[in-house]
């Protein structure tokens, strides 16, 4: 395990959907558990809101289009754009400010997984910068 930055370095957190599961707290935790550890331990203050970007992949740029369009409905920010990777998928970042909580982060990983298998695509986590 790598140390962790020093408490002026700003960090980003990506939480994959697919990650392992962890042990926090006596208790087996989400993807979403650990990433709130990670974020607590890097000195994020989890009581204040964060700038939290959703990961969704689609196999085209019309199955991202339309997700994004549900996603401003349901409140979030959303860009579309391909994919970094070479595979030919489409990004649809939803971005959304709140308070990061364990049972908002697991209902949201539910709904756009949700959202994500309507258009054959995926969910792939979550990512926040560090807030003190």
């Amino acid at each position: 395990m790598s140390p962790l930055p020093s408490a002026g370095v700003t960090i980003a957190v990506i939480v994959l959907a697919a990650g392992a599961f962890f042990w926090w707290n006596g208790r087996e935790a989400t993807p979403d558990v650990a990433g709130l550890s990670k974020l607590r331990q890097a000195g994020s203050n989890l009581r204040s809101p964060h700038s939290m970007e959703f990961f969704l992949y689609f196999p085209s740029k019309e199955a991202a289009q339309r997700a994004s369009l549900e996603l401003t409905r349901e409140g979030f920010v959303v860009e579309v754009k391909p994919s970094a990777s070479s595979s030919g998928s489409w990004l649809t970042l939803a971005k959304k400010n709140m308070v990061p909580a364990v049972a908002e982060l697991v209902q949201i990983r539910e709904s756009l997984s949700k959202l994500a298998a309507t258009e054959h695509g995926q969910y792939d986590g979550w990512g926040a910068s560090v807030v003190k």
